[in-house]
């Protein structure tokens, strides 16, 4: 039996860096589906709800914005290292 051939080294971090690239796209669909379902709670219901509540929803907007920023960042960095592979 011949044994199965061995990958070099780039190939196996490429294939690495895809793997974690479609993990992070993952979560930031998550993200994304997660801020706007809170876009629309604000817009619908925060006239009713009370000051604390709605500042809490703009902050929770906020930290998601940031959140999903962060995410691109990282999934431009492996971008970037995937095309230098």
């Amino acid at each position: 039996m011949r044994p199965a051939p061995r990958r070099n080294r780039h190939a196996r971090e490429l294939d690495g860096a895809r793997e974690a690239l479609a993990y992070l796209k993952l979560w930031q669909g998550a993200v994304i589906v997660t801020e706007i379902s809170l876009i629309g709670w604000l817009a619908s219901a925060s006239a009713a709800a009370s000051p604390y509540t709605a500042a809490l929803g703009g902050i929770g907007f906020a930290a998601l914005s940031f959140i999903a920023f962060m995410l691109h960042r990282m999934g431009v960095h492996y971008l970037k290292r995937i095309r230098s592979l």
